[in-house]
């Protein structure tokens, strides 16, 4: 009987056991994987209007990567290159350099923290930590997309009209399943698959903002190593003309300045 009871004892802290949130987040950096990948996505919008996209995604780290964009349709011609360097975001448009800082939506950065301090102060510019050490921040255990996650941020005040930024963190394989950015905006992610070098990533991303959404669905994922070069916008072609051709409609404008 006692031992029946030891093992209940044991199973319930088990469960009940939530890590420090350094630790959380330093199992979240190794599940970003390590060196370059090349990560080809599809982008389809909830209005009928706006086109589907194709994303190249060349990925070195949280602070070094560049995203291709054309139209799914083969026939129809047209790129625009984004790059993102040292929190920077590039674009060549009408001949000039367009250099903003990187968003702080960014629905696709989030993914590639390899560090933890990185992470934690992104994490606080969102107002989801209160200091970039995370010691004060303790993680409590919640639900989301169906499966036990472990939740940092502050909860929202039951009359307010607007939502608190948050986190959730699968509690099994310390993966993103939600994050709910300022403003109300939500990313959902879908179906984790590993990949070489640690990499763990959602085959879909699924975005909300006011009445628009967004698709990301992941086509493949490949190890690639970036030659000197790969992150300047020397030899970026100009995108004046994607905007004009493709970006055709407010939810996909909106989409590639706010969250891209």
């Amino acid at each position: 009987m006692k031992l029946v009871l030891f093992y209940l004892f044991f199973f319930q802290f088990s469960f009940a056991y939530i890590p420090p949130t350094k630790v959380i987040f330093q199992k979240l950096t190794e599940n970003s994987g390590s060196g370059g990948y090349e990560i080809i996505k599809e982008v389809h919008f909830n209005n009928p209007e706006s086109l589907p996209l194709k994303e190249t995604w060349k990925i070195e780290n949280e602070r070094m990567f560049k995203v291709t964009i054309e139209p799914l349709d083969s026939t129809k011609k047209g790129k625009m290159h984004i790059l993102y360097v040292n929190g920077q975001k590039a674009i060549i448009s009408n001949k000039k350099n367009e250099i903003s800082k990187l968003p702080i939506e960014h629905a696709e950065r989030i993914f590639h923290f390899r560090n933890v301090e990185n992470l934690s102060a992104y994490f606080t510019n969102l107002q989801v930590l209160s200091t970039a050490s995370g010691n004060l921040d303790l993680a409590r255990l919640n639900r989301a997309q169906g499966v036990i996650t472990y939740g940092l941020g502050k909860k929202t005040a039951e009359d307010s009209n607007s939502l608190m930024p948050y986190l959730w963190i699968e509690q099994d394989r310390f993966v993103i399943r939600k994050v709910r950015f300022e403003n109300g905006v939500e990313a959902r992610t879908e179906a984790f698959q590993t990949y070489p070098r640690g990499l763990y990533h959602p085959q879909e991303i699924n975005l909300n903002w006011a009445d628009r959404s967004a698709r990301i669905k992941t086509i493949s994922v490949a190890l690639k190593k970036w030659p000197a070069g790969t992150f300047q916008l020397k030899g970026l072609e100009d995108s004046q003309n994607f905007f004009k051709d493709h970006l055709i409609d407010q939810t996909s404008q909106e989409f590639y300045k706010r969250f891209r």
